[in-house]
């Protein structure tokens, strides 16, 4: 009986062991999933964050590619009048150095060649204005898509 006693002792000093021994692993493993649940809450706050910034960045560069589209128009719109401009002034001038009439007032002439010829390099400063513009915003643009 008394052996009886004592293993039945042993096994409950055992079995308790074995019970602590399942407290502390639960335990730990309450605290890794804890830890997870924390981790994993952390991860979905930054993505989503990463994608407000995405669709900020994507919203942005919408807004700089059409910015960039309007500015090639006028380019491209200057360019034209520009041609235009010169090809008339190259008329007028063809017209004012051919004619031999007399009485044509030089002094008039000249005001007018000077008149175009400054409307003419204020439509090229124009044009130059617009592509520093450009080259500006495609920079933007590449530093916004890098």
């Amino acid at each position: 009986m008394k052996h009886q006693a004592e293993k039945s002792q042993n096994e409950l000093k055992e079995s308790r062991k074995e019970l602590d021994s399942l407290k502390l692993e639960k335990e730990n493993l309450s605290k890794k999933l804890d830890t997870l649940e924390t981790a994993n809450e952390r991860l979905i706050e930054m993505k989503e964050k990463q994608d407000n910034e995405v669709e900020f960045l994507q919203h942005k560069n919408k807004g700089l590619e059409n910015q960039l589209d309007g500015l090639n128009w006028n380019i491209t719109e200057l360019e034209e009048r520009r041609e235009t401009e010169v090809t008339e002034l190259n008329n007028k001038l063809s017209v004012f150095t051919s004619q031999e009439n007399e009485n044509l007032d030089s002094n008039q002439l000249k005001i007018e060649i000077a008149n175009l010829t400054s409307q003419l390099t204020e439509a090229n400063r124009e044009s130059d204005r617009l592509r520093a513009d450009l080259a500006a915003i495609n920079e933007a643009l590449i530093l916004a898509q890098g």
